[in-house]
């Protein structure tokens, strides 16, 4: 698989798709280079600055901050004067027969994204382990991929902030956490099981992240 348009470096996923499948206890993955640099660096420079209209949600399980743009066939319709031109590219792309081929090859499932939205997190910001339910209009359910791309630039190894994998609902139980945040993504298969987080940030830093759900 070749990297496509100056967007993706689809090698990079073909290259951790067998790790994806096998992991457990539930399928995931971590795949740095998701991106060609040139167009990285355009999506990294252009990131939304947070302002007041991003929802801060507080409770005791979680602290977050979030961009919801919901289902990005919109952008096809029309470019969002919100975001730059790259990000609008990239909306557009998240809908293509090629983009959603390639998730699907490398997943062993076949979707198409359903959701898409911003998370930037902040000093104080956490998320307690979790699965993130959810059922069809018909109250069926099926499977579903979350993914969290990353746009951070010198993350400490060791700080938190990157979505960990987890056993069960005791952070103790984290088997995996990513620290290079920079031009990385982290993905999962919804499941019963599925248990996720990201560690309280003690630092005054900005976590940049897009999440998407396929479903």
């Amino acid at each position: 698989m070749k990297e496509s348009n100056g967007i993706m470096n689809w090698d990079n996923y073909l290259k951790n798709s067998e790790t994806f499948k096998n992991n457990k206890p539930f399928k995931f993955a971590f795949i740095e280079d998701v991106f060609n640099k040139e167009f990285y660096e355009k999506l990294y420079q252009t990131y939304p600055e947070y302002d007041e209209s991003w929802k801060h949600y507080q409770d005791f399980s979680r602290s977050s901050r979030n961009m919801e743009l919901g289902d990005p066939k919109q952008f096809l319709e029309k470019e969002n004067p919100k975001f730059s031109s790259e990000w609008n590219e990239f909306f557009k792309y998240l809908t293509t027969k090629e983009f959603v081929e390639n998730m699907s090859k490398f997943t062993g499932i076949e979707f198409k994204i359903v959701h898409v939205g911003f998370i930037n997190s902040h000093k104080g910001d956490f998320s307690l382990p979790h699965i993130d339910g959810y059922t069809n209009s018909d109250g069926s359910t099926n499977s579903r991929i979350n993914v969290l791309m990353y746009f951070n630039k010198g993350w400490q190894k060791g700080d938190p902030g990157g979505t960990y994998i987890c056993e069960n609902e005791d952070e103790s139980s984290l088997i995996f956490e990513p620290y290079n945040l920079d031009n990385s993504l982290v993905c999962f298969e919804e499941t019963p099981n599925s248990w996720h987080g990201s560690r309280f940030i003690m630092k005054d830093v900005r976590r940049q992240a897009v999440s998407f759900a396929m479903a």
